[in-house]
């Protein structure tokens, strides 16, 4: 592995022994929900740079400490740190009023609700000395020169010659929980999504970008190797995000894309396409009527951390009730353009219920999709009464030191024309990673979609998934990844999948996973559903084959990350004369 580790290095450009060092002399052991007070100013492109980083215990309220800016009496707010902090009846007012704010130097006690929303509760006058921010640690990067982070809505910086202070051990020190408020407005996205908010375009305005550069080869997915069918694929895409909050109980959002692909293809040829689409424009309500209640409307990301469910962009009606102990979403959803044929022509209705306990989740859900357009295991894509309804619930996190397991178990309901709906499925496993093997860690998993053995009776038992799933997620590395394999890509519906892997972090910063999933059919038959695979079973065997994944995650740099991928998908006797199928891709992610 010593060998494995240069090897690594040597490809990324970068020395492992001297991060490794930096690491253990600055802050190791601080992690994500440690309470942080952070000191220093904020530099010309709004990152908080800090000089002095102390851990304390966790609060009930975050803190600011700055110099007034702007006073807005009108609009109860004025300006701190860049940031809108807003004044109610709740305020106390200590040694000074609004006729004396402007100028003051003050510290505003209170609580972060999420991006350009901070009320207060006390406004104090304070001496001079250096900015402040008190408050969870939200986000945690490593590089090579320190640290880069996020505490409430800024984000920070830590050199590596400033050092982590604290009075005890850091494993001491309990960690805080993220509030409801801010988890349910920045909404539950994949990190490889994250877009901050990095320019000021005017008061209350603001962008974000994230540039990404894309390629993959792909060789023989009909399983053929004297076809000629193999792509190659590089793709560039340009997101950005304008946000604008007016009033602390409005958050507006509109989001752009701007992509080109190119595709070379053996027999078809090549073909250069542009794209521009708009995944997000919505507005955002807060305590609509009632403290807690919050009302969403518009073109929005549906995601959750698994992606099992769903990870979908849909033009939605969303009502959200917060509390301390669970959350409750309902909406109702379509898409108007620009997404797929059956999404298009569904209307769809989510119930969602879920704790509030991001370490340990439990949840269950309702999700009815109505619609005319259907993918039917027989008889391909064809227009019918299609009323698919699942029922289920999850639970995912660390219930166990050391591991971070999760369970899936779902049943879906409904009609498809003639055929009763009576499917069942479920995904269970767990990333273990015990001190003792540390920083190796073991995946192990198996998921289950049933299969319909009698196609005449008048009940399909095929299981389906949503068909917004995307069955993607970090499984102890840096970088997410499609947990039933990369290559074959398949919906779990009328499959077994075995999965085991092992991976190793080499620092915070890099991770090398490598996974091995086995496939059969639950019911032997000719048709994969929603697989990247050109070829088609003989429905004489249930034996898919197997699959193995390497995949390399690299952050080291802030605002950026990489990740390359290499899978072999080996046929079983399920497929007529087969060859071996190969896919290797690479991903560069840039926030501008």
């Amino acid at each position: 592995m010593k060998l494995v580790s240069e090897l690594l290095c040597r490809a990324t450009l970068l020395a492992c022994l001297p991060l490794a060092s930096a690491q253990e002399q600055q802050g190791e052991g601080l992690t994500v929900g440690h309470w942080v007070s952070v000191k220093g100013e904020l530099d010309g492109r709004g990152e908080f740079v800090a000089s002095a980083v102390e851990v304390l215990d966790p609060a009930d309220e975050e803190v600011l400490i700055g110099m007034v800016e702007k006073v807005e009496r009108s609009e109860a707010r004025f300006r701190l740190l860049g940031r809108p902090v807003y004044v109610s009846e709740k305020t106390e007012w200590r040694k000074l009023d609004w006729t004396t704010l402007a100028g003051a130097r003050v510290k505003v006690e209170g609580h972060h609700r999420g991006p350009q929303r901070f009320s207060s509760r006390a406004i104090s006058t304070r001496g001079a000395g250096r900015d402040q921010l008190v408050g969870r640690l939200d986000h945690l990067e490593r590089t090579a020169k320190g640290l880069t982070g996020a505490v409430m809505d800024f984000l920070i910086r830590v050199p590596g010659t400033v050092a982590v202070e604290s009075e005890k051990p850091l494993d001491q020190y309990s960690l805080a929980a993220p509030r409801a408020e801010r988890e349910v407005l920045v909404r539950v996205r994949d990190e490889d999504d994250f877009i901050p908010g990095t320019y000021e375009l005017a008061e209350n305005l603001y962008l974000g970008a994230r540039l990404e550069l894309g390629g993959a080869y792909e060789q023989d997915r009909d399983l053929d190797e004297e076809s000629e069918q193999d792509d190659t694929i590089g793709e560039v895409r340009l997101r950005g995000e304008m946000t604008w909050r007016p009033t602390e109980r409005f958050f507006g959002l509109l989001g752009v894309t701007l992509g080109a692909l190119y595709e070379d293809e053996e027999t078809d040829g090549s073909r250069f396409e542009q794209t521009a689409r708009v995944p997000e424009l919505f507005g955002y309500w807060y305590d609509v009527g009632v403290e807690g209640l919050d009302f969403q409307i518009g073109r929005q990301d549906f995601d959750e951390r698994r992606e099992w469910l769903w990870d979908e962009n849909l033009d939605a009606v969303r009502v959200w009730y917060r509390h301390p102990a669970f959350r409750v979403e309902v909406s109702a959803s379509t898409v108007f353009w620009d997404s797929s044929e059956r999404n298009e022509e569904s209307s769809n209705f989510i119930a969602y219920v879920t704790n509030n306990n991001p370490d340990k989740v439990v949840g269950a859900y309702v999700v009815d999709r109505r619609g005319t357009y259907v993918y039917d295991p027989r008889d391909g894509d064809r227009a019918t009464d299609n009323y698919p309804i699942h029922f289920g619930a999850r639970a995912f996190g660390e219930w166990i030191p050391g591991t971070d397991s999760w369970l899936e178990i779902s049943s879906l309901r409904g009609y498809r024309e003639f055929s009763d709906l009576d499917g069942f499925g479920f995904d269970v496993g767990s990333t273990i990673k015990p001190a003792a093997i540390e920083p190796y860690y073991v995946n192990v998993g198996f998921a289950f979609g049933s299969g319909d053995d009698d196609p005449f009776d008048g009940v399909d038992e095929t299981f389906r998934q949503t068909g917004f799933q995307d069955n993607n997620d970090k499984l102890g590395g840096v970088t997410s990844f499609r947990y039933y394999g990369e290559l074959l890509d398949p919906e779990l519906s009328n499959l077994e999948i075995w999965t085991l892997g092992a991976g190793r972090r080499f620092g915070r910063a890099l991770s090398l996973d490598l996974l091995f999933h086995d496939y059969r059919q639950d019911v032997a038959a000719d048709r994969l559903i929603e697989t990247a695979l050109r070829k088609a079973p003989n429905g004489l065997s249930a034996d898919l084959g197997w699959e193995v994944d390497l995949v390399l995650g690299v952050r080291f740099w802030k605002g950026w990350d990489f990740e390359a991928i290499v899978s072999r998908f080996e046929p079983g006797a399920a497929f007529d004369d087969p060859d071996p199928s190969w896919l290797v891709t690479g991903r560069l992610r840039m926030r501008l």
